[in-house]
């Protein structure tokens, strides 16, 4: 199973190694970073942010449903054991 603790959208400004310059052509991104090194490049835009909001923490199976303060509940589960989030 694949577990994870949190999504967070920046808008930061990171360059390209060279060989990664072609990817300026499109128009959504995903980089991935774990610990400040890039893990993975999608060349799309990532649809746990199809809500407008910059934070997206996963709630997995037999987790609570209650969000933290200033959290909403959404259902959004998948595959991997995901029943939903808390975003804001």
């Amino acid at each position: 199973m694949t577990i994870w603790d949190r999504w967070t959208k920046t808008d930061d400004d990171v360059p390209l190694p060279n060989i990664l310059n072609f990817l300026k052509e499109y128009s959504h991104v995903n980089c991935e970073f774990i610990d400040g090194k890039l893990t993975e490049v999608h060349l799309r835009h990532n649809p746990d942010f199809r809500w407008g909001q910059r934070e997206y923490i996963p709630v997995w199976e037999n987790e609570s449903t209650t969000p933290p303060k200033g959290y909403t509940f959404i259902d959004d589960p998948e595959v991997h054991g995901r029943i939903g989030a808390f975003i804001r």
